[in-house]
């Protein structure tokens, strides 16, 4: 009986539960999320990877590719790329088939 008059008493000082309302949690900054994303899939015992690049290609994401690439040759792995869902930035100039 002693125990639970403690957690009764535990309970009335929540927040929520006494009838205040509780507090927002405080605003947090998140970094802006790239318009780009790389997925690396691998297969160790297959000694394969595959990097998928998705979004608009701009040098960072380039860049990053290109580190993913270096990783999976580094484990002697034979690397397969899918760049079916990434986009060149725009430039502002016409297409090439324009």
């Amino acid at each position: 009986m002693h125990r639970l008059a403690r957690l009764r008493g535990v309970l009335r000082t929540r927040p929520e539960l006494s009838g205040q309302a509780p507090e927002p949690p405080a605003p947090v900054a998140l970094a802006p999320a790239a318009p780009w994303q790389i997925d690396v899939r691998r297969w160790p015992a297959l000694a394969r990877t595959q990097i998928t690049l998705s979004g608009e290609a701009d040098a960072e994401a380039c860049e990053a590719l290109e580190r993913a690439v270096e990783r999976a040759r580094s484990h002697g792995d034979a690397v397969s790329l899918d760049l079916g869902h990434c986009t060149l930035p725009s430039t502002g100039r016409p297409s090439p088939s324009s």
